[in-house]
């Protein structure tokens, strides 16, 4: 935004509050996946998303020796909640809440050393500017991530909440390579 001279809007205005959790799994034998609920301040979980991530988009993901990558699949997680949502968000405060430090660290840094996760990083931001949705993000432990069980198999129903489908497959092409 410095660089291009554009302003950034701040408002004094309240507004709802909404709560996003993700979470991203990684077993290359059993299961990968990413998670994603979005809670409004009653506590009312509104929308979800719980997609298994395919052996081809793991084999496209991962690099030559790479043993794992879940710091890319959590980032994705950020980056499905945000491109599924963006139009709901607009408008209200959101706070988001992830099980990695590392993708907190790259948020709150603005880069990351890991390539892919710089790339979708940067495709974050560029969500979060181009609707207007400030984004404050936060680390929840493992084991009080509700979107965990979202990410381990994939939920078609969950809590009377609406589900829209993301696409890892579709996220990861999108990204330059």
């Amino acid at each position: 935004m410095l660089t291009l001279n554009i302003l950034r809007r701040v408002e004094a205005t309240q507004a709802e509050v909404v709560h996003i959790y993700v979470d991203a799994s990684f077993d290359r034998l059993k299961y990968s996946g990413l998670g994603g609920m979005l809670v409004d301040m009653s506590g009312n979980i509104l929308l979800f998303f719980s997609e298994e991530v395919d052996a081809d988009t793991l084999d496209s993901i991962m690099a030559k020796g790479q043993k794992t990558v879940i710091q890319e699949l959590e980032t994705m997680a950020v980056l499905a909640a945000l491109q599924s949502w963006s139009v709901f968000l607009k408008q209200r405060r959101t706070v988001l809440f992830t099980d990695s430090e590392s993708v907190r660290g790259s948020f709150l840094k603005t880069w990351s050393a890991n390539k892919d996760s710089d790339d979708m990083v940067d495709l974050i931001f560029k969500v979060e500017e181009s609707f207007g949705v400030p984004v404050w993000i936060e680390r929840v432990p493992r084991q009080s991530n509700p979107a965990d069980v979202l990410s381990r198999e994939t939920l078609t129903e969950f809590k009377g909440a609406t589900r829209v489908r993301v696409s890892p497959r579709e996220i990861w092409s999108s990204l330059p390579k």
